[in-house]
């Protein structure tokens, strides 16, 4: 178990809003690392980080078809590269994506342990890894809840000739840090 990323939490309470009886879990897969963290309003409860990220993916890819790590990366979000598919490297992907799925539903379990409730409302998902092909997928079907991406742009007015619609929807995850970093005030720790 971990401290509350400061970062990762501005952002989350600064942004989302949640009714009082709202308990929704924030999934972030990054590089090296996934963070979970279930909360209960804005308080977040639980957090813990597992050793499972996007580079898990990435090296599978690169040991099973011989892939430079860029490749592999482009191929963990369906882009096809040097004659390999996303349907030859999709048993792989599922593969990683079910030991990601066995961490996180530990950090479930301890959360639905000690904040006595079996339920939680939903799965907001956030960072680069969120963007892995079916993971979004996966999760809604194993634990049987909605999963929305994390938009942290949802309350910032933004140019759309700056950053078009698309570029929001594929960028947004990713930008949390950013975001959180940007709403940090003086005498934030």
């Amino acid at each position: 178990m971990t401290p509350f990323n400061g970062r990762l939490g501005s952002t989350f309470l600064s942004i989302v809003t949640m009714s009082l009886s709202t308990i929704r879990c924030w999934l972030t897969p990054g590089r090296a690392a996934s963070t979970s963290m279930s909360s209960r309003v804005a308080d977040p409860s639980f957090t813990r980080d597992v050793a499972i990220g996007g580079n898990a993916y990435s090296q599978a890819l690169q040991r099973e078809f011989n892939l430079k790590f860029e490749n592999a990366n482009r191929l963990k979000r369906a882009i096809p590269v040097h004659g390999v598919t996303y349907g030859d490297a999709e048993p792989l992907i599922r593969a990683v994506t079910q030991d990601l799925l066995q961490e996180i539903n530990k950090s479930l379990d301890f959360f639905r342990a000690t904040a006595k409730t079996d339920h939680f409302d939903n799965l907001v998902l956030s960072g680069g890894c969120s963007r892995i092909e079916g993971l979004a997928e996966a999760l809604c079907e194993r634990f049987e809840a909605d999963v929305q991406p994390f938009d942290p742009l949802d309350r910032v007015t933004v140019d759309p000739q700056v950053l078009s619609v698309e570029e929001r929807v594929d960028l947004g995850p990713m930008l949390a840090v950013a975001v959180g970093l940007a709403l940090r005030q003086v005498g934030d720790r």
